[in-house]
């Protein structure tokens, strides 16, 4: 009777171990970035945060703003503060726009926004949550846009510049600002487009620029006065590629063309030579689309992988995935807290120690979050 009952219990321990394992199927893989997620508590449902601070206690983001539109807004750590778009006045309210794509740990806020009376957009400077003004380029003669600022006040961007009224990368310094003496045009690969996207601390640009032959962008790096084409996939695209991200160490983040498909490829660049990242679909295939667009100075990866197309130009399903060694993992699985329970999760900024800025629904309730590496 004792073995009977032995082999009872037996069963019914399997069956509970069995039902615990189905229950954590998408437990956290500690062999990977393991991530905290800590609420950000906005004044009110209004506030959409966009950029975060290198240290992960500052951020920016924007609201509407009365009459229509958006306005910015700077968090400084302990209180909010709302900042006027360009100059403080608009005569279109519809027009008046201003939302933050960079934030250092000063709290030198940078983004773009729509300017005066035209239809035109600016790139703009607020320090602090001070007056949003525009940051001054020699060239740029109507659209701009502000991407990124270091933690020494250096900004990457870019915009139509004269005569051509083709883009244009330029950098430009949170001292010089409103001095057209302070930009620094950062020329192209040989034709008469150039976009500036990321800049890390050593000031070192990527981005995308026209070559000789004018007919596509490649992706580039822009180091002390001098810009180089990076290499594409052998086979691949190259009118596709584009670096997106780089660290404090030099290793640069985008997409290339697909040599096998007319997709991208997520890729990296370490000392000018280009690898696959290899990404994968949640079926084990390879992801022909497919984006990198942070490294984070520990050298772990965040981008989109997309899933399947509805239509020729419409991927349907994405999510984030994250790089650690060579080994993909979905962010949403990788959060500790109540993990397994979070979908969707969306991107908004990483900083380069590692923290991320989220937009996320955690058991059905949508919000934001800063997710903090444990590991």
């Amino acid at each position: 009777m004792k073995s009977l009952k032995k082999h009872k219990l037996s069963v019914m321990s399997i069956a509970i171990i069995s039902i615990g394992l189905a229950f954590n199927a998408n437990a956290v893989d500690y062999s990977g970035p393991v991530y905290t997620a800590k609420k950000v508590n906005l004044p009110s449902s209004d506030y959409k945060p966009t950029a975060l601070s290198e240290n992960g206690r500052k951020l920016a983001g924007y609201k509407d703003r009365d009459g229509g539109g958006f306005e910015g807004w700077y968090y400084n750590g302990s209180s909010y503060k709302d900042f006027k778009v360009v100059g403080g006045w608009c005569s279109d309210t519809y027009r008046c726009s201003a939302i933050p794509t960079g934030i250092n740990n000063n709290g030198d806020i940078v983004g773009s926004g729509y300017w005066g009376s035209n239809y035109y957009k600016k790139a703009w400077i607020s320090r602090a949550g001070g007056l949003a003004k525009e940051i001054k380029h020699t060239t740029i003669v109507d659209w701009s846009y502000a991407l990124d600022i270091n933690r020494y006040g250096y900004i990457a961007a870019y915009g139509r510049s004269h005569p051509s009224y083709q883009n244009r990368g330029y950098r430009q310094h949170v001292n010089t600002y409103n001095s057209n003496s302070g930009a620094k045009d950062l020329g192209t690969l040989g034709g008469l487009t150039s976009y500036a996207k990321a800049i890390n601390r050593s000031g070192i640009i990527v981005g995308e620029s026209q070559n000789s032959d004018e007919q596509y962008v490649r992706a580039m790096k822009w180091k002390s006065g001098t810009m180089t084409q990076l290499p594409g996939l052998p086979g691949g695209t190259n009118e596709l590629d584009n670096a997106l991200g780089i660290n404090d160490s030099g290793v640069i983040v985008g997409y290339a063309g697909d040599p096998n498909s007319y997709g991208k490829k997520a890729v990296k660049w370490v000392n000018n030579k280009i690898y696959d990242l290899k990404i994968k679909k949640s079926n084990g295939y390879d992801a022909s689309e497919a984006e990198a667009h942070h490294v984070t100075n520990k050298g772990d990866i965040v981008g989109i992988v997309y899933e399947y197309r509805r239509n020729i130009s419409f991927y349907r399903k994405h999510y984030p995935f994250v790089l650690r060694n060579g080994k993909q993992y979905k962010i949403a699985d990788q959060i500790k807290t109540d993990a397994g329970k979070w979908s969707p999760v969306t991107v908004l900024d990483v900083s380069p120690d590692g923290k991320m800025l989220v937009s996320a629904s955690k058991n059905g309730s949508s919000g934001y979050y800063v997710l903090t590496t444990t590991n």
